[in-house]
Formats: C-alpha cells, sequence, structure tokens
C-alpha cells in the first residue's frame, strides 16, 4: 500500500484524487503534471518547515488552515489510513462514543488531567511559577472549588466530566467524588501513568480541558486544541488564586 500522511491505497490515482479533494495538495510525480502552470516554485524541506506566511495573511489563512488540521485529525480518529510504520490507527470516534453511550458525537464534556509525577509535578510547578505567575496548587490539587470556578461562569457544570489521573494523589479522585456537584457528573479513569490514543484524543476534543503544565501531555494536548481552533476559555493550564478566587 501507498502511504501518506495517514492517508493510503493501492492505487495512486486514487490516493492522489483523494488527497488532492481533502487537503487541496497536488502530487507531482513528473515534468507531464507541470504543464498548464505558468510559474513553479520550488522549496526544500527545510524551507517549508521554516516557512512563514508573509506580512499578516497567517490570520486571514488560519481558518483555511484549522479546516485541514481537522480533517485529518478526523481520518486519524475513525481509524483510517495508518499511525506510522505499518499501525493502524484507532477508531477513537467509536471509543468516545462507547463512554458516552452512543452520544459521543453531541455530548458537551470537561476533561481534568491531574498529574502527580512521583512528586516531580510540585517542583516543575514551582519554577513555572517564577516566570508565569501561576498558583501552583491549583493545578496540582484539582481541588473542586477550583474546579468549580472554572466551569461554573461555562455552564458546564451540568454536564460530564472526566478525570485522567496517574493514581498518585487519591486525594484529588476522593475529593471530586465526594462534591454535591461535581461527584454526580465524574467519570474516572484513573491510574494512567501514560495516555492512549483515545485518552489524548478524549482530551483534545473536550468542550473543556483543565490541564497541569507540569506534564508534557497536557502541554501537548493544550497546544493541539490551539491549533484546532479552540478559543482561551476552553483551555485551562495557567490560573492563578487572587483574593480566593481562580
Amino acid at each position: 500500500a501507498i502511504q501518506f500522511m495517514g492517508y493510503e491505497s493501492n492505487d495512486n490515482k486514487e490516493l492522489r484524487n483523494e488527497i488532492r479533494n481533502e487537503l487541496g495538495i497536488t502530487i507531482i510525480r513528473n515534468s507531464t503534471d507541470l504543464v498548464g502552470y505558468d510559474e513553479v516554485i520550488q522549496l526544500s524541506a527545510k524551507d517549508l518547515y521554516f516557512y512563514k506566511s508573509p506580512g499578516d495573511n497567517w490570520e486571514s489563512n488560519m481558518n483555511f488552515h484549522i479546516g485541514i488540521l481537522r480533517r485529518i485529525f478526523l481520518r486519524y480518529n475513525r481509524a483510517l489510513g495508518y499511525a506510522h510504520h505499518g499501525l493502524r490507527a484507532i477508531n477513537v470516534c467509536r471509543t468516545i462514543d462507547d463512554l458516552f453511550h452512543g452520544s459521543g458525537s453531541s455530548m458537551k464534556y470537561t476533561v481534568i488531567h491531574s498529574r502527580f509525577m512521583e512528586g516531580r509535578a510540585q517542583f516543575k510547578l514551582n519554577q513555572l511559577a517564577k516566570t508565569s505567575g501561576l498558583t501552583p496548587k491549583g493545578a496540582l490539587e484539582m481541588s473542586p472549588k477550583y474546579i468549580r470556578m472554572i466551569l461554573k461562569p461555562l455552564g458546564m457544570l451540568e454536564h460530564p466530566i472526566v478525570l485522567f489521573s496517574d493514581g498518585e494523589l487519591p486525594s484529588v479522585e476522593e475529593g471530586l467524588l465526594r462534591d454535591p456537584v461535581i461527584g454526580p457528573k465524574l467519570i474516572v479513569l484513573g491510574n494512567k501513568t501514560s495516555l492512549t490514543g483515545p485518552d489524548t484524543a478524549l482530551a483534545m476534543l473536550s468542550d473543556v480541558y483543565i490541564g497541569n503544565p507540569a506534564s508534557v501531555t497536557s502541554g501537548y494536548i493544550a497546544r493541539s486544541r490551539h491549533a484546532l481552533g479552540y478559543n482561551e476559555e476552553q483551555t485551562y493550564m495557567f490560573r492563578k488564586e487572587h483574593k480566593d478566587n481562580w
């Protein structure tokens, strides 16, 4: 099979048509494919990697870029194509649908990503606090008050809340489960020292994501959400406590 960016086919023509129709990318295989073009600009892989849109064009092109990223992301999460080295992608959409009993595509939900990292999270958060101004205990303890103050203004306390935890700080899970508002809505997916593909996708696609900036995975999820077009009111990482408010 021919593989390209998660696309695969035994028919080169079929693959080229699919990539052109979905991503707007035309694959040039020989000089005859260039007939009809008045000008051809050739760039190396390095040039493309460091390419920047001229002037302020990046803002006007952002929706187009987001659309392409979403199509690639959706294709991968529907298990179409390969992850890498011949490994088939997992049908993440089906996994999410199963979690919400068939309502995954329409369900609003929040993901909380709690990480203690054998104590390393506390040190990293303290270091980040020096430059960002965040209050470490918020992202570390994930207290019910912290979560409520984020979700209440967004109207998200009435919707499911998924907790990913490495299981090293039991007080996080226990506190959220005991809370009369959050507890009934909580879905606990604990003891996860690392997130699987479906776990990561579940976090990326959540309506609200509350992460721990000490975690590399949390940072990756936050950046991915930004690239996919989620706004700043949907991703919470660096929170500062001010007069008992977050």
